[in-house]
């Protein structure tokens, strides 16, 4: 877009260049919102619904047998 094209008012332009503009200005702010988005989604989906293998629990083994702590 030029300066004079900045300078014009919206009542004198073709309403075909602001339809053009709107719907250019939709689609970058649907790209912008998926962007966005997609990572929320994707951790959502990874965590949710491809289950993760492991334990279900974040807990260590225990040491067995039980040790004395050197008192030093």
């Amino acid at each position: 877009m030029s300066d004079k094209e900045l300078l014009i008012p919206a009542s004198q332009m073709d309403s075909s260049a602001i339809n053009a503009q709107t719907r250019r200005g939709r689609l970058q702010m649907l790209f912008l919102l998926l962007a966005c988005a997609a990572p929320v989604i994707a951790s959502y989906l990874a965590y949710y619904v491809f289950k993760p293998e492991g334990g279900k629990t974040n807990f260590g083994t225990l040491v067995q047998p039980v040790q004395d702590m050197n008192p030093a």
